[in-house]
């Protein structure tokens, strides 16, 4: 497993992780609550960040698309 796989698992895990946690505590603390909106936050962050850095700085097959062809793509 290469490094860029083993980087995708944690973030989805993490963010499968505090998605959980959210639904543990949602039914005492409902969803407006800061705890809840932090979780969605933290796990939606690590997914952009996942995201960008895979657009910006690719490895592997996607190292040879062009730049503004996997920006097209991305919007």
């Amino acid at each position: 497993m290469s490094g860029a796989e083993v980087a995708l698992l944690l973030t989805a895990l993490a963010m499968l992780a505090l998605r959980a946690a959210g639904l543990v505590v949602a039914g005492a603390l409902g969803p407006r609550h800061w705890l809840v909106q932090w979780a969605a936050a933290v796990s939606q962050a690590t997914l952009a960040a996942f995201v960008a850095l895979a657009v910006v700085v690719p490895a592997g097959a996607l190292a040879s698309v062009p730049l503004a062809a996997r920006l097209a793509g991305l919007a």
